[in-house]
């Protein structure tokens, strides 16, 4: 059995070597292939930390009638506290909501001065709620407009934020959606072309195949070697595409951090560059598996 493996993978550095023309051509495609999903990867990254941001700055308020009471505003927290579909929810008070506005405006004389004529705190207190996904905004907003307490709301703003949840959850499966097609497209173009380039190499060894069937062969042993050049071919081209994307994360992190300040693409790439490394050669593995043995299953059968 040792000695069968061991033939196996010198034929299979034996084949590598005899085909250096088609392991180039295969393992360009292949890098092509491993560099798409692995791009795909990070973008899907960024795009799932950039939406987190936007879900965290989108909010649900609720205003209620400067005579209402803390005390019952705190019962409608609680209240509302217990809906499946809220994540948080954090009470203002006038005072605060008074306070944060003048912070906020320190600078500007006119409205400073505006609020001293008028004299007193003019803020509703209100209810940031959070949801847990961002489609169910339409759901907290539908509870609150048949809520028994709607008499005590003077407003909620998901009318003005609604373009923007929707427009949100529009990226989010389109983004979904395009990454899974393009990564199969790009699949399938790969084990076509390795499919190709291994029946081409099998049909450079189709005497040495013919005589190792004459001999008792059994149809493994047979496939063993294109095995062997397959994995060489899908290490090689991780390898590579890995190589490519950590110098380019290196080189595009800073940038990026000049935009996006709370994501650190680097820090996930160092983080997480063995699992990286190890999807680009497992995915690399699989087509050239499936290539290697559709081809050959092709090829045994003929002969």
């Amino acid at each position: 059995m040792f000695i069968a493996l061991q033939r196996i993978i010198r034929a299979g550095f034996h084949n590598f070597q005899r085909n250096l023309w088609m392991v180039f051509a295969t393992m360009g495609i292949m890098s092509i292939t491993l560099f798409i999903v692995s791009s795909l990867t990070l973008f899907n990254f960024l795009t799932r930390e950039v939406v987190g941001i936007i879900r965290n700055k989108i909010d649900l308020s609720v205003y209620f009638v400067v005579t209402v009471e803390e005390a019952e505003i705190l019962k409608v927290r609680d209240l509302m506290k217990q809906l499946p579909e809220v994540s948080d929810i954090q009470y203002v008070s006038r005072e605060e909501a008074y306070a944060k506005f003048q912070q906020k405006h320190a600078s500007n004389d006119v409205i400073t001065k505006a609020l001293e004529e008028l004299g007193g705190n003019p803020l509703q207190a209100s209810l940031n709620i959070k949801a847990e996904t961002s489609d169910q905004y339409a759901v907290i907003f539908n509870f609150l407009e048949t809520a028994p307490f709607r008499e005590s709301i003077s407003k909620v703003n998901f009318t003005e934020n609604k373009l923007v949840i929707e427009r949100l959850n529009k990226i989010i499966r389109a983004i979904q959606g395009g990454g899974l097609g393009i990564i199969l497209v790009f699949a399938g173009l790969a084990i076509l072309v390795a499919f190709n380039s291994i029946r081409m190499a099998i049909y450079s060894f189709r005497e040495e195949i013919n005589i190792m069937k004459l001999v008792g062969a059994s149809k493994w042993f047979v496939r063993g070697p294109f095995f062997v050049m397959g994995a060489m071919i899908s290490s090689l081209s991780a390898l590579l595409v890995f190589g490519i994307l950590w110098a380019g994360i290196a080189v595009a992190s800073p940038r990026l951090a000049n935009f996006l300040p709370e994501i650190s693409l680097y820090g996930f790439f160092s983080q997480q560059w063995f699992i990286v490394f190890l999807i680009e050669f497992l995915a690399g593995l699989a087509v050239m598996s499936v290539s290697t043995y559709l081809a050959t299953s092709k090829y045994l059968k003929e002969n």
